[in-house]
């Protein structure tokens, strides 16, 4: 029977001792989380390139 226990416990062990919390995630992970799609959509049509070659944005066009 001890036997068996510490062939048991040598098995059981590391996945205790190596057990971790999952981490929460903050309230400012949680912003960029919610606010990711918005963003990518008006970053997507403010700095589309006008041309390819030399990679002039937008809103560089615009602002000169």
């Amino acid at each position: 029977m001890k036997k068996y226990l510490i062939s048991f416990l040598t098995l059981v062990l590391p996945f205790i001792t190596f057990a971790q919390e999952t981490q929460e995630t903050g309230i400012d992970q949680q912003i960029d989380k919610a606010f990711k799609p918005f963003s990518d959509f008006f970053s997507d049509k403010i700095f589309f390139l006008v041309w390819k070659d030399p990679d002039i944005p937008f809103v560089l066009v615009l602002l000169v």
